[in-house]
């Protein structure tokens, strides 16, 4: 019984060599790359399953390869309760001090104005050129009618058929003009019209003269200041009236440049803006024109007297 144990030992030792010198080629030819691999691929393969002594369970495998596992590197999560960092905020530079403004009673309205409802419509208003000029005066031989003579007067002694009983009666004409203003924008208007006076007639067998008046006028109205219902604007215009009297009389000229400040009051408190009356006031020349007259001025116009202030009012409406 004693010799046979070395025996035992003997043959279990070969065994063991003989096992392993068969492991070590196929071990040796997973070491290298396949020689169909392409350059550069991962010389690691699978190996075969190896053999399991009788008596043992063989190892489950990993279901992650083992190059997963070596290679990704998993980034520690955060711990519980901890805000993740965020990058600093970046402050902008603190802007400029606004420049200093004058405030005006049109800067900040806190409602829109009878003004800003009229912006970019047509207003159609009629107004005087020039009050009894004498050169558009008539002739009183021809175009002028015939009157009594004042109560009080010695007439000559009337003959038969005669009218030197009546006197002319020749006012000069007043010329008005019909124009239109329109707000291009809330501060800018332009202003044209047309200056027109015709007319004539007769007195039982005597015709009167027919006079012709006509001319241009253009001008620009720049808003200075606007409140709820009233509006200010600086209105510079330019006209020129052409007059004949007769149709053999000369013609006469008047040439009119104006600077004026208009005041234009909307009657947005009873509902109709668009309604609105117009005052002007400021300086002119004048120039007038005639066969036996030229002369010129430059003075204030506009509402100089208590009756200017009234025959120098211009009605407008806007469309």
């Amino acid at each position: 019984m004693t010799s046979s144990r070395p025996r035992v030992a003997i043959a279990a030792a070969c065994f063991v060599a003989l096992m392993l010198g068969r492991r070590a080629p196929a071990l040796a030819a997973s070491a290298l790359p396949p020689a169909s691999a392409p350059p550069g691929a991962s010389a690691v393969q699978v190996l075969p399953p190896a053999q399991v002594p009788p008596g043992r369970s063989p190892a489950v495998p990993s279901p992650v390869p083992p190059t997963a596992q070596t290679s990704t590197a998993l980034a520690p999560a955060p711990e519980s309760g901890t805000a993740p960092t965020m990058p600093a905020a970046i402050i902008p530079p603190e802007p400029p001090p606004a420049p200093r403004v004058v405030v005006t009673g049109d800067l900040t309205p806190p409602i829109e104005s009878d003004h800003d409802a009229v912006v970019g419509t047509w207003g159609v208003e009629v107004r005087s050129v020039a009050s009894t000029l004498p050169v558009f005066a008539r002739r009183s031989s021809t175009g002028c009618p015939l009157t009594p003579a004042a109560a009080g007067a010695a007439p000559p002694a009337p003959t038969p058929g005669s009218t030197s009983s009546l006197t002319s009666d020749c006012p000069p004409i007043a010329v008005s003009m019909l124009s239109v203003r329109h707000w291009v924008t809330r501060n800018l208007a332009l202003n044209a019209g047309v200056a027109l006076a015709l007319g004539g007639g007769s007195q039982g067998d005597r015709l009167l003269d027919t006079y012709f008046g006509f001319g241009p006028g253009v001008g620009l109205s720049i808003l200075l200041g606007n409140w709820r219902h009233l509006a200010i604007a600086a209105s510079p215009d330019l006209s020129l009236v052409w007059f004949k009297a007769a149709g053999s009389a000369d013609a006469t000229y008047v040439v009119d440049l104006r600077a004026e400040l208009e005041g234009e009051l909307h009657f947005g408190f009873i509902g109709v803006p668009a309604l609105s009356l117009g005052l002007r006031s400021g300086m002119s020349l004048r120039m007038e024109k005639s066969t036996e007259l030229t002369q010129w001025a430059a003075g204030v116009s506009g509402a100089t007297t208590l009756r200017a202030l009234v025959s120098d009012l211009t009605l407008r409406y806007y469309f």
